[in-house]
């Protein structure tokens, strides 16, 4: 894990480990009760550490224990894989995994992506934590001056600081943003003050996005008849204009 990646989060020196330490596959494979289709998807990761740990301790910041929530710490991992065929299911099984928040910063040569998530407490299993809210940038040229916006959303001074959950959930904003960037611009930047007012729109943009994108793929496929084609034309158009008048909105709290 070079350095500077890990440096873009601008970490206090005390949440970040002296020496990576690095944590087995079988690790996953034991906590995650995997398939054997998803055991061998793991064997394209080629290591996989913690470098980093937010805690009370480590920042300052609160726990949050609620009846949804149990943050009582961050965890930063460094992935490298061997390729990034099958890499989102690999990353979904790690964090499935593990039941505190965790970030991690991916690499497969030249190319990287960081992903966040954030369990919650099962409402089906007592004691269980459950994926809530995930957020994954693409794959970008970690050298590449375009990917210099997307390192500007990940300081440490550029989230929130209630307490932990308020940290993560700033960061996975912040992804959202950059993933985001077609609809609010490359450079688009909130104040920590300001999160909470556009949680929720982030979220719904984030939905509408991602149906637009699954529309013009079926509306693109060949197989797709002419007029089936039109009628997802018209869809995707609709949901262009709620996005739009979304991002608008969200545009207007970032000023």
């Amino acid at each position: 894990m070079p350095s500077t990646l890990l440096d873009h989060l601008h970490l206090p020196q005390q949440c970040v480990l002296v020496k990576p330490k690095a944590i087995p596959r079988s690790a996953f494979t034991h906590q995650a009760n995997l398939t054997a289709r998803q055991q061998r998807l793991l064997t394209n990761v080629e290591r996989v550490a913690l470098i980093g740990t937010l805690t009370h301790a480590t920042t300052g910041m609160p726990t949050h224990i609620d009846d949804t929530y149990d943050v009582q710490s961050i965890l930063v991992l460094g992935l490298n894989l061997r390729e990034t065929k099958n890499a989102n299911e690999a990353i979904e099984i790690i964090h499935r995994a593990l039941p505190h928040p965790t970030v991690l910063l991916v690499e497969q040569d030249r190319k990287t992506l960081v992903s966040l998530a954030i369990p919650r407490k099962s409402l089906a299993e007592h004691g269980a934590m459950v994926v809530g809210y995930h957020a994954q940038t693409g794959w970008v040229d970690a050298y590449a001056p375009d990917t210099q916006a997307l390192w500007e959303k990940l300081p440490y001074e550029a989230q929130p600081h209630g307490d932990l959950l308020a940290y993560a959930q700033g960061l996975g904003q912040n992804l959202a943003l950059w993933n985001l960037r077609e609809w609010v611009g490359d450079h688009a930047r909130i104040a920590p003050s300001g999160m909470s007012n556009i949680r929720e729109p982030l979220i719904r943009l984030e939905t509408l996005n991602a149906q637009i994108s699954q529309l013009r793929a079926l509306r693109r496929n060949p197989d797709t008849p002419l007029r089936e084609s039109s009628r997802l034309r018209v869809q995707e158009h609709r949901l262009i204009q709620d996005a739009m008048a979304l991002a608008e909105c969200i545009q207007g709290a970032l000023r």
